[in-house]
C-alpha cells in the first residue's frame, strides 16, 4: 500500500481555515480523485473556564 502525506500539497492554502480564509482550492484532476487529506485542531480562547460546553463543529465539502 502507498503511503499518502498527511496534507495534500496541491492545495492553495494551508493556513487555518476561519471566517475570513474559508476556501481552500485545488487542481481539478487533483480533486476528482476524491482522497483529500485534512488535520484539524480545536483552538481554544484564554479565558476558557472550568464547566460544561456544548457544541458542534461542521465540515462542508462543496465540489463546483
Amino acid at each position: 500500500m502507498n503511503k499518502l502525506p498527511l496534507l495534500n500539497t496541491q492545495a492553495d492554502f494551508r493556513g487555518r481555515i476561519t471566517q475570513a480564509n474559508h476556501e481552500v482550492k485545488y487542481p481539478v484532476d487533483f480533486a476528482a480523485k476524491g482522497q483529500f487529506r485534512f488535520r484539524a485542531q480545536p483552538v481554544f480562547p484564554a479565558d476558557v473556564k472550568a464547566g460544561e460546553y456544548n457544541g458542534a463543529l461542521t465540515f462542508v465539502v462543496t465540489y463546483q
